[in-house]
């Protein structure tokens, strides 16, 4: 139910990438909730630049940021992975 925090993993990326049995292929991050889709614009494009900066170190496919509620501004910082569980279910996007 938690993660890394950015300087966290930066801490640790080396010794988890030589793990013999996991495969780091990607970062997921999910903003602070909010009912404006603005408010996670930063921590998207913090976490896109820190993507960027690992992907120098060891090449990633995924970054996967956004919900149903901020999945846009998400998709306009970078994402390529998406979760919209929610609005699958009230049929909204």
């Amino acid at each position: 139910k938690f993660g890394f925090s950015h300087d966290g993993l930066r801490r640790c990326f080396d010794e988890l990438l030589s793990f013999e049995h996991i495969a780091v292929d990607g970062l997921m991050v999910m903003a602070p909730l909010s009912d404006n889709p603005e408010d996670a614009r930063p921590v998207f494009a913090k976490t896109r630049e820190y993507f960027e900066e690992l992907c120098r170190r060891r090449q990633m496919r995924y970054l996967s940021m956004g919900m149903s509620q901020d999945y846009r501004t998400a998709i306009e910082e970078g994402s390529n992975m998406v979760r919209i569980g929610t609005s699958i279910f009230r049929q909204e996007i």
